[in-house]
Parts: structure tokens; C-alpha cells; sequence
């Protein structure tokens, strides 16, 4: 058992307590900072792996086919067909009277593969339509 400041009066227990109080807070500052900066922190963790994230899904959504999907359509299919690629822009066209089928063109050379100066053989270009 402890009896303090019996002789003088004074509390010394509370004295130093609050002493030792005092001399804590610089110490408990550091803690709350510190603290802080856990938090923080973690905060910055989480957003680099969101954007992270993010940056994946884009990269996906850029070579992804069905993100460039183009489709076509007719009102009637027995006269008209289409087929588009990724790379075709997107509008829409009207055919209103379609007279005779075509087919691709094709082109034939005339000429020799043979280099010569100055002159180069012109193909002759020759369009089949489909009867």
C-alpha cells in the first residue's frame, strides 16, 4: 500500500500521471498520423488496382470482335444480300430497283511480267454481270 504526499500534501500519483500524459501526446500524434497514412495508402492501393482493372477491360473491349460487330439487313433476302466486316463504318443505304446482278470485277493483264523501260503494260479490265 501506497500512501502518497502524506508528509508534503501534494498527490504525486496524479502528478505524474499527468505528467506522463504530457509527455504522450507528441507520441500519440505520430500513432494518429501514422494511422492516417496506413489509410491513405490503402486508399491508393485500391485505386491503381481499379484503374488497373479498367485498363484491362478497355484493352479488351478494343480487340474484341463482337465490340466491332457490324451486321447487315435485308427486307428481302431473295434479292438482296449484304456482309459487312469490322472494319465497315456504320450507315445505312437504300437499294430501290435493282435491274441486273453483277459479280466482281476481275482484272487481265495483256502484258508480260517482263520489266521494261519506260513502259508498263495497262491491264484490261473486264466486268461480268450475272444473267
Amino acid at each position: 500500500m501506497r500512501i502518497g504526499g502524506l508528509a508534503s500534501g501534494m498527490d504525486i500519483d496524479s502528478i505524474v500521471s499527468d505528467l506522463m500524459k504530457a509527455e504522450r501526446i507528441p507520441l500519440d500524434k505520430l500513432k494518429q498520423e501514422k494511422q492516417i497514412l496506413e489509410w491513405k495508402r490503402d486508399d491508393y492501393r485500391e485505386i491503381n488496382t481499379l484503374l488497373l482493372d479498367f485498363r484491362s477491360e478497355l484493352t479488351e473491349m478494343k480487340y474484341t470482335r463482337n465490340f466491332r460487330a457490324r451486321t447487315t439487313s435485308s427486307t428481302d433476302e431473295s434479292k438482296v444480300t449484304a456482309t459487312a466486316s469490322t472494319a465497315a463504318s456504320q450507315a445505312s443505304y437504300t437499294i430501290n430497283n435493282v435491274t441486273q446482278l453483277a459479280s466482281a470485277a476481275t482484272k487481265v493483264s495483256s502484258g508480260t511480267l517482263s520489266e521494261t523501260r519506260g513502259q508498263v503494260p495497262r491491264p484490261t479490265i473486264f466486268f461480268h454481270p450475272l444473267v
